[in-house]
């Protein structure tokens, strides 16, 4: 029986990872999940992408609208 269980869990691996793997059962549901100040939290994903380009070597251009949420003209 025991050994029944290991050759079963084996083979699952052998296939590769579940999403069972990946992802833990929630036991209470999210609160919260949508709050925040995303404006911010967008302006400062951008400028974090911009400086990752940079760093590439891209030097890609962004427009100051994008990263302050104003339109420039």
């Amino acid at each position: 029986m025991i050994a029944d269980h290991y050759r079963k869990k084996a083979v699952k691996y052998k296939m590769g990872p579940s999403s069972e793997d990946v992802w833990e059962l929630r036991t209470e549901p999210a609160t919260d999940a949508f709050q925040g100040d995303f404006k911010a939290l967008e302006k400062e994903m951008k400028i974090a992408a911009r400086r990752e380009e940079e760093e590439r070597g891209g030097g890609a251009m962004v427009k100051v609208s994008d990263v302050v949420g104003t339109t420039a003209d």
